[in-house]
């Protein structure tokens, strides 16, 4: 398995491409993140999609989206034109689905599913450290 983490903030940053097993590669890049700053979910989601259809293998295609907020990038696409882009975008020979994750109270629920949604894939709601690990691990084996 090979995977990526990517940082949220404006500025996006892949923190990490992992092989070995997919637990050790994740726990491994969930090390290498910081929290702080703005979230600049629309323009790290599509950048993140396409690089995993980039890297696209037979077998699951998934991105795994976790925010603590909502976007606060003044300069990114809408949610409508994220989720357009993401339906039109999608390749049925290459499949990639979005799982998102809402971490607390200031996340944006409503659009992490919106953006799960339009790939097919799932969307999960963590409030508390116990929880997140639960849907990550859910999210990274469905």
């Amino acid at each position: 398995w090979a995977g990526a983490l990517w940082g949220m903030g404006l500025s996006i940053e892949q923190v990490v491409v992992g092989a070995g097993s997919r637990r050790q590669a994740v726990l491994a890049g969930i090390d290498g993140l910081t929290a702080g700053g703005d979230t600049g979910l629309y323009d790290t989601t599509l950048p993140a999609v396409r690089e995993a259809r980039r890297r696209w293998t037979p077998g699951s295609n998934v991105v795994v989206i976790l925010s603590d907020g909502r976007n606060d990038d003044p300069g990114s696409a809408s949610l409508s034109e994220v989720v357009s882009r993401l339906r039109s975008e999608q390749d049925p020979e290459r499949p990639v689905q979005v799982y998102t994750i809402a971490y607390g109270a200031q996340a944006d629920a409503s659009a992490l599913r919106a953006i799960a949604t339009a790939t097919g894939g799932a969307s999960f709601t963590a409030t508390n450290p116990a929880d997140l690990q639960r849907v990550l691990l859910l999210s990274l084996t469905s």
